[in-house]
């Protein structure tokens, strides 16, 4: 059902683009019987209420049929007779009549020119099918002996986890759907709300934002993505990955242990975390919708608690991929941590030792244990989970505590002052 939505938004999309016109070559230059045609969306059947028709060897759909039934708003103007669809990032403008349309993506503004115009047909709104080419790696074909338009469209971007599946504009229910209620919901980085998903998968987590999927992170083990970016697997920026407007390939920008690409052509930003020490393969990504940011206070108590848990369930995830034990949460330990934390902010210090002489195992007051270590992090940035995690993943003397499986318990503490301090505490308690 997914993967029908998402098409479904693309074919939308492409009926306002620029680019040649479809041309239905049975020797015809009039209108055709909408029944005798078929469409094809990446090998289905789409079905319409009304039928597609060819005007002077031109393929029209009607444009409310389409879109409404992958859930779009359709409004129109009597007046302007003017039609306005509403779909995620995406607001098109059009007239019937004019041969110009607008469409606004992730905040930008284009202007686009048709070499046919919008018709009113059966008292409905019919629009151009146009093949859109490398706007949206779509190819259009028209077989005249059977009288079929085939739409190849590439998905909107996709997450698989064996036979989980999370994709960037489905419903809050369909998310729900796919993963279940969620083990834990609180607004995270970019001021979303984020489900998170613990299991023998691994760690996986949607933002949510007006009901629908607005991005998502994971570091399962095995996971893919369906632009090509895979877990485990080196990654390279080779053009057809990530691209810009211009289809070229992008530098990347280097975003602590991650790197950050933005598709301005499909309105997002992934950002791609690999593990330098091993090999430079993938362990974990984040993608995100253009235009979805919210305000959100980096440095209260409750967003820092947040991104302590985030860290805690990525590290889990993280661990099962490598085919280690979770670490079980201890409150003693997150106090532990915090409190150090905190004090680094508070007085501007940077180390384990506290400037009253005190070391990890002095200020940690849980049950009796046989083996106690801390790693800590020191960031100008907000706290962000997937990062701070990645600075420790790709430090050889932190990352031997985070692979460890003499600890089994852990607990983490953020605090942020004039910069971000993390400390993660690791106990044994000699069960």
């Amino acid at each position: 059902m997914m993967r029908k939505i998402s098409v479904l938004l693309i074919a939308c999309l492409i009926l306002a683009i620029l680019s040649p016109a479809v041309c239905a070559d049975d020797g015809g230059s009039g209108s055709g019987s909408g029944s005798e045609l078929t469409l094809l969306v990446n090998g289905e059947v789409l079905k319409t209420d009304s039928p597609p028709v060819i005007i002077n060897d031109r393929v029209f759909l009607p444009l409310r049929a389409v879109t409404e039934a992958f859930g779009a708003t359709v409004e129109w103007n009597e007046a302007e007779r003017q039609v306005t669809v509403v779909y995620m990032t995406y607001t098109l403008r059009l007239t019937v009549g004019s041969e110009t349309a607008t469409l606004v993506s992730g905040g930008i503004t284009s202007r686009l020119r048709f070499d046919a115009p919008a018709q009113i047909i059966y008292d409905r709104t019919y629009v151009p099918l146009r093949a859109v080419g490398e706007a949206f790696d779509a190819d259009v074909s028209w077989d005249g002996g059977t009288r079929t338009v085939n739409v190849t469209l590439s998905e909107s971007v996709a997450l698989t986890v064996g036979d989980k599946r999370v994709v960037c504009g489905m419903t809050e229910s369909e998310l729900l759907l796919a993963l279940g209620q969620p083990d834990r919901q609180a607004v995270g980085a970019e001021g979303l709300v984020w489900y998170s998903y613990n299991g023998e998968f691994g760690y996986i987590a949607a933002a949510v934002d007006g009901g629908r999927v607005a991005g998502f992170m994971t570091d399962a083990a095995g996971f893919s993505l369906s632009n090509g970016v895979k877990c485990g697997e080196p990654f390279t920026n080779n053009g057809q990955t990530v691209i810009a407007d211009d289809r070229s390939p992008t530098v990347p920008a280097v975003s602590g242990s991650g790197m950050v690409y933005t598709d301005a052509a499909r309105s997002y930003t992934m950002t791609v975390y690999r593990d330098e020490i091993d090999s430079g393969a993938v362990w974990a990504v984040r993608v995100m919708l253009g235009g979805r940011t919210k305000a959100v206070d980096t440095s209260s108590t409750a967003y820092c608690s947040e991104q302590s848990r985030e860290i805690f369930d990525l590290l889990n995830g993280w661990r099962r991929a490598r085919g280690l034990e979770p670490y079980a949460w201890e409150s003693a330990a997150a106090e532990c941590a915090y409190l150090h934390s905190d004090d680094m902010s508070r007085n501007n210090y940077y180390d384990h030792v506290s400037p009253d002489g005190r070391t990890v195992a002095e200020r940690y007051f849980g049950d009796m244990f046989v083996s106690l270590d801390e790693n800590m992090l020191f960031t100008s940035g907000a706290p962000d989970a997937l990062s701070m995690l990645g600075s420790w993943i790709n430090s050889r003397a932190q990352r031997k505590n985070l692979e460890s499986e003499v600890y089994k318990y852990t607990g983490i503490g953020i605090a942020v002052g004039s910069s971000t301090y993390a400390t993660q505490v690791f106990v044994a308690h000699g069960e």
